[in-house]
């Protein structure tokens, strides 16, 4: 049971042709840190969701410690806006930053991402390849989470459910490379296999305030929201979230 992961460097695929090209599943970007939305996942996500094609999303992190990863999964949740993801919404972790900071300190980001994203009503993954992010993370501290794993040329030696296999895999009718995955575990062949989430209308997440500042001022709505129970704020933040439910410390 192979599958596809897709950024605007493909745009111009067509997903109506994955089941023909002997492909199962894709896995969509979503996001680049607290503030870079990719411009062609609406189009894809559209296209898998219209010929039944179960769809992840990642998020390519650059977050080195657990406010930023906050932040960045918050707005990851805002630009789904309740969207169902058969497959979750994996944490891609590959910047020199994220290698260079104690391993401890890894784990705490990745854990605050993954706390946020579950909050929210979504599976959560991590994708690393085994030499960097799997050197430096251990599987067991993720045992309830989609382990993706990009090892080129030969079959990882770490467990995982998602085996990233090459970057140079042909798909019908595009003429550029697309990258090739496996689905390893029966686990993930499970979530491959079962029947579309319907949307939810309500993603409550929990959130600290100083994460919404981050993910808010990256993304032009500040303004005069200075105050963290300020009429300014409460506006920016409706204006943020756009019909995404937010609680945090105990309050709405």
């Amino acid at each position: 049971m192979k599958g596809i992961d897709l950024s605007h460097y493909q745009e111009g695929l067509d997903l109506s042709n994955l089941k023909s090209g002997g492909y199962s599943f894709a896995i969509l970007k979503l996001s680049e840190g607290r503030g870079i939305p990719d411009a062609s996942f609406d189009k894809f996500y559209d296209m898998a969701r219209e010929h039944n094609i179960p769809v992840g999303a990642y998020v390519f992190s650059h977050a080195t410690n657990a406010s930023v990863a906050q932040a960045e999964a918050v707005y990851a949740i805002s630009l789904l806006k309740g969207r169902p993801l058969q497959l979750g919404v994996f944490m891609d972790i590959e910047t020199t930053g994220q290698m260079q900071i104690p391993k401890e300190q890894l784990k705490q980001t990745v854990t605050a991402f993954k706390d946020t994203i579950n909050r929210a009503g979504y599976d959560f993954g991590i994708y690393g390849s085994e030499y960097n992010a799997w050197s430096r993370l251990s599987t067991d501290d993720f045992a309830d989470c989609s382990i993706w794993v990009a090892h080129y040329g030969k079959a990882p030696e770490i467990p995982c459910d998602l085996w990233q296999q090459t970057d140079k895999g042909a798909f019908p009718g595009y003429y550029g490379a697309v990258d090739v995955d496996e689905a390893v575990s029966d686990r993930f062949k499970a979530l491959v296999s079962e029947p579309a989430p319907e949307p939810r209308e309500e993603y409550p997440v929990n959130v600290s305030i100083g994460a919404l500042q981050l993910v808010m001022k990256e993304n032009g709505y500040w303004g005069e929201a200075t105050g963290r129970y300020s009429s300014a704020f409460i506006k920016a933040l409706r204006d943020f979230a756009d019909g995404i439910e937010l609680t945090w410390e105990g309050r709405k």
